[in-house]
């Protein structure tokens, strides 16, 4: 498939931060990853339209550029559970809360390996809870990336187990489904992927994971129930590691009867949505706002 040029750019400065090289070890360096965290950028958008508050060791930034909205969107960031948010997420919610009348808050929830998943997501459902507060359910969205996907996609399978109320859609950038990483598929998207390989990415999941296997539902989502899903919005990246398991949780949305819809990626890398410059992410980011 023939590529932009800005692709050919970005993928220079992937190589150049070394994150492939990081996810390549047998034990994430999650310090490292960490260098690239900013807990609250410092420029004009975000000083004058952002406010914060912690619910339950997660600190939310309130974004947004009219305070009577009454629709919601909680922005689960991704970074393998042991990091972020990163500029480029920073960047994408200053995006979307520019062109739509919708608050964002960006979950900065507490991270491995100081923090387990059970707690997490405790910790991310203690934030909807305070969303049910002030917003509507069906004038919610829930957007993850990556391991925000994951924590995105536990939180529905914990409201739907316990009866609770859902928000009114899912979104979801190419989010991790499966932490085993046992498809036997992945390895073959493995040697085209240019910014994960599963050593690192594996060793990451199992720093959430406390006493929990990585198959629980909570760190492999695909391997829970998909019934009384909201609708359901995936972008897909065919040379990232996890296509292969998103490709299988779109064969249980159908099987669910629960209203989806896929934009892939053709030739792009995870997270290409978000990253900057690229044509092609450019372009996804301006399919995204059709969503809200």
């Amino acid at each position: 498939m023939k590529h932009s040029f800005t692709y050919y750019l970005v993928m220079m400065a992937l190589k150049f931060k070394g994150i492939k090289e990081i996810f390549s070890s047998e034990v994430i360096d999650y310090n490292r990853l960490r260098q690239q965290d900013t807990d609250a950028p410092s420029n004009h958008f975000y000083k004058s339209y952002s406010t914060s508050f912690e619910i339950l060791g997660t600190k939310v930034n309130a974004v947004t550029q009219n305070d009577s909205n009454t629709r919601l969107c909680l922005f689960i960031h991704g970074g393998a559970f042991v990091s972020g948010p990163s500029l480029h997420h920073w960047d994408v919610v200053a995006y979307l809360a520019s062109k739509t009348n919708v608050t964002y808050w960006m979950c900065n929830y507490p991270k491995a390996p100081e923090h387990q998943i059970e707690e997490i997501l405790t910790s991310i459902k203690a934030v909807y809870n305070k969303a049910l507060e002030r917003y509507l359910p069906e004038n919610i969205t829930i957007l993850g990336d990556s391991a925000g996907g994951t924590l995105a996609l536990a939180l529905i399978q914990s409201l739907v187990e316990q009866r609770g109320s859902t928000p009114n859609k899912l979104i979801l950038i190419t989010p991790l489904v499966d932490s085993t990483y046992e498809n036997i598929k992945i390895a073959e998207v493995e040697k085209k992927d240019k910014m994960l390989s599963v050593s690192g990415a594996k060793s990451a999941k199992q720093m959430a994971a406390g006493n929990l296997p990585l198959s629980h539902p909570m760190l492999s989502p695909v391997r829970g129930s998909f019934n009384s899903f909201p609708e359901t919005i995936v972008f897909m990246a065919t040379d990232d590691i996890c296509y292969p398991d998103q490709l299988l949780m779109m064969e249980q949305l159908k099987k669910a009867n629960v209203k989806h819809r896929s934009i892939t990626g053709e030739g792009m890398p995870h997270i290409w949505v978000y990253l900057p410059i690229l044509k092609e992410g450019v372009q996804a980011r301006k399919q995204l706002l059709a969503y809200f």
